[in-house]
């Protein structure tokens, strides 16, 4: 072959497109782990060289200290065990209290509400004592058979504000 044949080939094949990084990172990436993994291999043989040149009473020793760990989180598991069984009967104890509270509250309530003398109409005859005088004035207002908005016209106040007031006086 002569070299205008060559050049004549070498024009003819396509160039190559770029190759980006990633064969590269990949390559690094695969000899990462391979060190890796052979430096794991170095500290495990130390370790074992390390415990083949400890005299038998060395691991003797070592063992007692494993079992001593051990031994110890064990007993700090029984005690949160003991703890948690503790903790759970005095949650249940203020449970049953609580349930024979809300008991007692409801029949007293229910009492009450059987001696309430409201009248039909469900207004009270006679206002509920208080020493704020917004509230009295709002209760004073509503005797006289104004609705909520124009009491809350009145005293130049919400009318959301007027109406909490009010259900306040039921409820109370």
């Amino acid at each position: 072959m002569d070299a205008t044949s060559l050049l004549m080939l070498a024009a003819a094949t396509p160039a190559r497109p770029p190759v980006g990084p990633l064969p590269g990172l990949l390559i690094a990436a695969g000899l990462m782990i391979i060190l890796f993994i052979a430096m794991r291999k170095v500290q495990q043989r130390i370790a074992a060289r390390a415990q083949q040149e400890m005299s038998p009473r060395e691991r003797i020793e070592a063992i007692r200290t494993q079992a001593a760990e051990r031994d110890s989180a064990e007993a700090v598991m029984a005690d949160m065990h003991d703890l948690a069984r503790e903790l759970a009967a005095q949650l249940e104890a203020r449970a049953a209290k609580l349930e024979k509270l809300l008991r007692d509250a409801d029949e007293r309530l229910a009492r009450l509400e059987a001696a309430d003398p409201t009248p039909p109409d469900g207004r009270r005859a006679t206002a509920l004592p208080t020493t704020d005088p917004l509230h009295a004035r709002v209760y004073e207002l509503a005797d006289r058979g104004l609705p909520c908005v124009e009491i809350a016209r009145e005293i130049d106040r919400p009318t959301g504000q007027v109406e909490l007031i009010l259900a306040l006086r039921r409820t109370g």
